[in-house]
């Protein structure tokens, strides 16, 4: 492109844009597209958590680290209370507006390297690798941070609270990642029964 002063020709600017660069660039987009593919497939449309495949694949990379190295490693597993009755009585837009918050609350109570996942409908768990009692303490703080306040939505406060699960995985007991989720479900329903907004560990 020619720069002119007073109608005189002073400079030419030339931009050069080799097939090298033009294929770095487009490599580079590629690789931020498919990124940003690999994260939305990784997350819970609704809640913006980690969905069951993706804290299902975490959960078995720990499974196979704690075989292999030991250490400490739980799971909860925990669902809103009488949540099909908030949907029947109020509506699912305000259902789906308790499960945004509630998420939110525990994301917020937990730390950054535990793995916090939905994992059906109004059924969430989580992956913290502490010891069990260390876990049972987490449980109680879940279960307070989704029932500590009701959940203002559509000018409707909605009490909300929690049943939570907590297995630990045992050496020579605990034999795959899948009876840690079983373990964890048998202790949330026994939660249930036990009268529900409560915390209850496998034994």
């Amino acid at each position: 492109m020619p720069v002119a002063h007073e109608r005189e020709v002073s400079a030419v600017c030339v931009t050069i844009s080799d097939v090298m660069t033009h294929a770095s660039m487009m490599r580079r987009a590629r690789d931020e597209a498919v990124a940003k593919l690999r994260e939305f497939a990784d997350r819970d449309g609704l809640t913006g958590i980690a969905n069951r495949r993706y804290f299902e694949l975490r959960l078995g990379d720990e499974f196979s680290r704690w075989q292999c190295y030991g250490g400490e490693m739980s799971m909860l597993l925990f669902d809103l209370d009488h949540f099909k009755r908030i949907n029947d009585e109020l509506g699912h837009l305000v259902g789906d507006t308790v499960l945004r918050v509630m998420a939110e609350r525990v994301a917020r109570s937990v730390r950054v390297q535990d793995v916090f996942g939905r994992f059906g409908g109004e059924e969430f768990a989580l992956l913290p690798c502490t010891p069990f009692e260390n876990a049972m303490r987490v449980a109680e703080k879940v279960c307070c941070a989704i029932g500590e306040t009701p959940i203002d939505v559509k000018g409707a406060r909605v009490p909300v609270t929690a049943s939570v699960g907590v297995a630990t995985s045992k050496r020579e007991i605990t034999s795959s990642y899948e009876a840690l989720i079983n373990e964890a479900d048998a202790a949330l329903y026994t939660a249930k029964r036990e009268g529900r907004n409560r915390t209850v560990g496998f034994a």
